[in-house]
């Protein structure tokens, strides 16, 4: 698995127009292979290569990821849409690059795309809902149009002003993301012991009793949960 990280925006490299690629090498291949791995590990339908740190024009999508486990990842090399077709939808959309922000956007019903594959032939084809949509989001990123351009500026200081407490807040918790499954921390009150248990991505806090005469801890439940 790639240990590229997902960029969180606002970040220069989001705002630049990607490179056209123009050698499909290995260096490209892998480029492809880091990407779709990013893919794998978010919850998105599309990622950019800009996403993740490189000014490429390249992109991986799969719209039907959650719909069958069967389907493909794609791998498109300067993809360019060539003609936009049918009615403009509404969508509201979120980004990787920008974690709580959701925004209405106007996609074409229907787009033709011009692309390369990895052994460097050339590939039109017609793209329809949803796929068209991915299609539309992550075309934009290589043109350093990113979610957040698409909603006003006030909106957007509203927005930056959120992500960076939450980022300051994932940030004073990313010591618990090396810590294994089990207990945290136990700590004695009174009668009382307080236990700090972590379970995959989420922190519990759960008073507990101590039965001396059966030697065993009984839980008095969850006092609280943090995801």
């Amino acid at each position: 698995m790639s240990d590229l990280k997902i960029l969180i925006g606002p970040s220069p490299v989001l705002s630049r127009i990607g490179d056209l690629i123009d050698r499909f090498d290995s260096d490209t291949r892998k480029l492809a292979e880091e990407l779709t791995e990013a893919l794998k590990s978010s919850v998105g339908l599309g990622l950019s290569a800009p996403q993740i740190g490189v000014n490429k024009r390249l992109v991986v999508i799969n719209p039907f990821r959650y719909e069958s486990k069967k389907s493909p990842f794609k791998v498109l090399i300067n993809p360019e849409i060539i003609e936009k077709k049918g009615a403009k939808l509404f969508i509201r959309e979120s980004c990787n690059s920008f974690p709580g922000l959701r925004v209405a956007v106007a996609r074409y019903e229907k787009v033709i795309v011009k692309a390369f594959n990895l052994d460097g032939t050339e590939e039109i084809f017609e793209a329809n809902g949803i796929e068209s949509m991915v299609l539309q989001h992550e075309i934009e990123y290589l043109d350093g149009m990113t979610l957040i351009d698409h909603i006003k500026a006030e909106d957007q200081q509203r927005f930056l002003h959120y992500a960076k407490n939450l980022i300051e807040i994932e940030q004073r918790l990313a010591w618990l993301k090396a810590k294994p499954n089990g207990l945290l921390l136990k700590q004695k009150i009174g009668h009382e012991n307080l236990l700090l248990v972590k379970h995959n991505r989420q922190v519990i806090l759960y008073f507990s009793e101590q039965d001396e005469s059966k030697e065993e801890t009984k839980l008095s439940g969850a006092m609280s949960r943090i995801d």
